[in-house]
């Protein structure tokens, strides 16, 4: 749901009347309606119960595909979408206008579904209402901190949690292996498990992608979310989860072990994540990426399932720290050298590239010297 200051933003600025959601057991936070109406138009709107606060609304839906979807109910006057100012995009919830109140009261009794996703339709309230609503000795301090959390934006972006959730009953599991759906539970079930820490949190541009088959390296998963027709600049850090192989102490590294099917991938932007997960997940002809190699795909071929990933924030604030730390370093090491950076020596990343060279070389060395020799004519 989007937050007064978001949504003001978004819709061009507003009046202090603007339409709330008015939902069990507490009202949403008040969000602004565009100014482009006089403000007793606004207030009798909302006053005489015309306007509803739809949440749930899948992140792209159209004003046409809501105005289509309600007018159902009656005669829709005004469709207005609340959008994120810094990416554009939906917030996953609207305003919807009846030019009659009768019309306005069928829609809220009334169940409503767009691209299987079920909309939770509620009726708006003005700003005083809603502020005195959200007054802790009414609702509560735990409810007034959920509400203050979503009026100055959600840090954690539960929002996100639900993008791409596939379920039995949704018209996009049609023809999805039993495998598929069982896997997708038990995700949803591990993310919603997870989200019950606060330390916990969706991040908005970095996707968690499942069900991979075993041949599937870094390379060929960045060419799957690359055919959501993003730049390579688009996409940052690509890892695909493998077994870890114990090696003896004092000897080489042990070579990557088989990919435990599933990997990340980092984007340059919310909206560049957001682009591939929807291209990419549940997505039947993309089930090459799935199946192991070789094998042609059935009447219900495996598909990609694609969520943003949830991350421990005390784990990801370390891990920027460590990246941080090091460019730091290698800043400090080049400054040292007079910015001469033949003189200030290899940085990390090509430390690294030149064991990778060392090590393979050591193996062929090895290789040549393990083969048994050619018998003598």
């Amino acid at each position: 749901d989007g937050s007064a200051g978001e949504a003001a933003g978004d819709a061009g600025g507003g009046s202090k009347d603007a339409g709330v959601d008015a939902g069990e057991p507490a009202p949403a936070p008040a969000t602004t309606l565009p100014h482009n109406r006089a403000g007793e138009a606004k207030r009798a709107d909302v006053d005489e119960g015309r306007t509803l606060f739809v949440r749930n609304v899948p992140y792209g839906a159209t004003r046409r595909d809501l105005a289509k979807l309600f007018a159902t109910s009656g005669k829709v006057s005004s469709v207005h979408l609340v959008k994120d100012s810094a990416t554009g995009l939906g917030r996953g919830s609207c305003f919807v206008t009846y030019a009659e109140k009768a019309s306005a009261d069928d829609a809220v009794a009334s169940p409503w579904t767009l691209e299987a996703r079920t909309l939770v339709a509620t009726r708006a309230v003005d700003r005083t209402t809603a502020s005195t609503l959200r007054d802790a000795t009414k609702i509560g301090a735990a409810t007034k901190r959920k509400l203050e959390a979503r009026e100055h934006g959600d840090k954690r972006r539960l929002d996100l949690a639900s993008e791409g959730l596939v379920q039995n009953d949704d018209a996009a599991a049609a023809d999805v292996p039993e495998g598929d759906m069982k896997k997708r539970e038990r995700a949803r079930q591990e993310t919603s498990l997870k989200l019950r820490n606060p330390l916990f949190h969706v991040n908005p541009a970095r996707l968690s992608i499942r069900n991979l088959a075993k041949h599937v390296d870094e390379s060929k998963l960045k060419t799957m979310v690359l055919g959501a027709g993003l730049k390579k600049a688009d996409v940052g850090a690509v890892h695909v989860v493998r077994e870890k192989i114990a090696a003896p102490p004092g000897a080489p590294p042990p070579p990557p072990g088989p990919s435990r099917g599933y990997g990340f991938v980092e984007f340059s932007s919310h909206a560049a994540a957001l682009a591939a997960l929807r291209h990419a997940n549940n997505n039947p002809s993309l089930s090459s990426y799935c199946l192991p190699k070789g094998r042609k795909p059935g009447a219900c071929p495996p598909r990609p399932i694609v969520a943003f990933a949830v991350e421990n924030v005390q784990k990801a604030q370390l891990k920027q720290k460590k990246k941080d730390d090091a460019r730091a370093k290698n800043a400090e090491r080049l400054a040292a050298a007079g910015g001469d950076a033949d003189a200030a020596g290899p940085d990390r990343k090509a430390r690294r590239t030149a064991r990778r060279i060392e090590n393979r070389l050591e193996k062929k060395r090895r290789r040549r010297e393990e083969a048994p020799a050619p018998a003598p004519a």
